[in-house]
């Protein structure tokens, strides 16, 4: 089960503070709610489908690794996910901070025919 922090979660909270007219979602939040739908998945589909969650990091290190032409290296987080084959799965879940002001989540339907 992935922990998130009472300091993050307090983060859902409505403003209380006057000057405070926004609140903003962290990775933690967002890498939380993520396990929540991997759990719910799993849970209604029974293991029906093939699927792979990925965090907040692995776009980040992608976008990053892309920048500096070393976009192979990104092979090393796939192997400590021990994914060998993208090919294989169903499904790909990914979240996606666009520009520091956006969530969205990525999901790539590789069995879409």
């Amino acid at each position: 089960m992935y922990e998130i922090t009472l300091k993050s979660m307090q983060l859902l909270d409505p403003p209380n503070h006057p000057n405070q007219n926004e609140n903003w979602l962290n990775d933690e939040i967002i890498n939380g709610y993520v396990e929540l739908i991997k759990q719910r998945y799993q849970k209604e589909e029974g293991h029906k489908y093939n699927l792979e969650f990925f965090n907040t990091y692995a776009y980040s290190k992608l976008v990053q690794l892309m920048k500096v032409g070393k976009i192979h290296q990104f092979d090393r987080i796939l192997k400590r996910k021990k994914i060998t084959e993208l090919g294989k799965y169903d499904k790909i879940f990914i979240p996606v901070n666009l520009e520091k002001s956006h969530w969205l989540l990525l999901v790539v339907n590789i069995s879409y025919n």
